[in-house]
């Protein structure tokens, strides 16, 4: 399923809403957090798991090297996949 064609990364996305003051400013780091990428990320977690541990709890960030999505319930995910597919709802397990 297409949710958005010309779109940035899930993580990209996630920065944009995390560094985002209440007036709609911009600011880098913002709450706190470096700018990293999917593996930096990845590295940064204090909680990790394998897919067949993943809780039912919408948000949990999903990673595999290079690249994240969002867990969203019933074994879904939203990722963005580049501008050829955009963002795409796609099931969590078997993208491995």
């Amino acid at each position: 399923m297409l949710l958005a064609k010309n779109a940035p990364t899930v993580l990209g996305s996630s920065k944009v809403f995390y560094w985002t003051r209440d007036d709609g400013t911009q600011v880098y780091g913002l709450d706190g957090g470096p700018d990293q990428g999917a593996n930096g990320a990845y590295n940064a977690a204090k909680v990790k798991g394998a897919i067949d541990t993943l809780p039912e709890l919408s948000g949990v960030i999903l990673w595999k090297s290079g690249h994240v999505g969002v867990y969203i319930d019933n074994g879904e995910a939203i990722e963005a996949k580049g501008f050829s597919y955009g963002i795409v709802k796609t099931k969590a397990k078997g993208r491995g």
